[in-house]
């Protein structure tokens, strides 16, 4: 399945490059707590990548994962940018294209500075995405107590 470009009302706005449809509709979906339909943004043997935790891998996975970890949880992406593709594990073939959007999770108990960094596909399906914390050591103490 083959996510189609961002209608103008799944459209996010927040500062800097403009994103493709699947990551507006990945924090819209989300958002709502619609996790099945956030999965499905997935490729099929698409990756999230928890901070702290091993990949999660496939659709089916990734649903589950966030009904359990992420209800609840709010994502505000606040600025876009292209990654420096140095930073990147992975090959980089040249049909995928790579993403940088820094925002906040919040919860009823924290907020916390974070990236996500997403990999697309040509089809601009979702293979990776690895979320990443921006907190400082000592603000992450504060959230333990």
């Amino acid at each position: 399945m083959a996510p189609s470009s961002a209608s103008a009302s799944d459209r996010i706005e927040i500062e800097g490059i403009p994103l493709p449809g699947s990551i507006q509709r990945y924090f819209k979906t989300a958002n709502a707590g619609e996790f099945e339909q956030t999965a499905a943004l997935f490729a099929e043997d698409g990756q999230l990548v928890p901070p702290f935790e091993q990949p999660i891998v496939g659709r089916d996975a990734i649903a589950q994962y966030l009904t359990a970890e992420a209800t609840g949880m709010s994502f505000v992406p606040i600025k876009s940018e292209v990654p420096d593709l140095s930073e990147l594990e992975s090959d980089h073939a040249t049909s995928q294209r790579h993403y940088l959007v820094r925002g906040k999770v919040k919860t009823s108990l924290f907020t916390v500075n974070v990236a996500w960094k997403f990999t697309l596909n040509q089809s601009q399906a979702i293979l990776v995405v690895k979320v990443k914390l921006l907190a400082k050591l000592n603000e992450l103490l504060k959230l333990k107590s």
